[in-house]
Formats: C-alpha cells, structure tokens, sequence
C-alpha cells in the first residue's frame, strides 16, 4: 500500500496540534531569546540588548513563520488552533506590558 505525502505529515490539519504548537513555540523562542539577551548584558559583548517587551513580542511573533506554512499547505484547521493562543499572548503582552499607557 502506497502512502501519500499528506500521511507523512508530520504536524496534523487540527485544531490540538494547532494548540499545542501555538503555546510551545512562543516558550521555547521566549527562553532562547531571554538566555541570549543575558548573555549580551552579563559579557557586555557588545551595547545592543533588548527590552523584555521586546523578546516577549519576537517570541509572540514566532508564531507566524508555522501560519504561513501552514496557510500555503492550506491548514485551516491547523491555522485556527494556532491563532488562539497568539491573540491571547498579544492581549497579555498588550496588558502587562501597556505600551501606550492606558492604564496608568
């Protein structure tokens, strides 16, 4: 029996591994870019580093690089889990970290 490309797929057209992905990448790239941010100010190895609002933000937006893949693999299903804890990490990066200070 011949096995399609779709079978061999290795993230699934639904909403859990939409879930699933949308929660773990933002950590994994929040704990990769916070260790790197430390070490440029701890070894002072050059002036650049960033806010933490702003790695929280990159680590929020690494959540688009799968949503393009996947809308040109046209995983809406995939796409939809995606989304759900994207915009619930830019509501809460938006409230916590208030950028235009509606709450002060």
């Amino acid at each position: 029996m011949e096995t399609t490309m779709a079978n061999k797929q290795l993230i699934k057209n639904n909403v859990i591994h939409g879930l699933i992905v949308g929660i773990v990448l933002p950590l994994v790239v929040f704990g990769i870019l916070y260790g790197m941010n430390r070490v440029l100010i701890t070894n002072e190895v050059s002036r650049i580093s960033f806010k933490l609002s702003s790695v929280a933000l990159f680590s929020i937006c690494a959540n688009l690089l799968p949503v393009l893949v996947a809308n040109k693999r046209m995983m809406e299903e995939f796409i939809r889990g995606m989304m759900f804890p994207t915009v619930l990490g830019a509501f809460a990066w938006f409230f916590y970290f208030d950028p235009i200070g509606l709450f002060n």
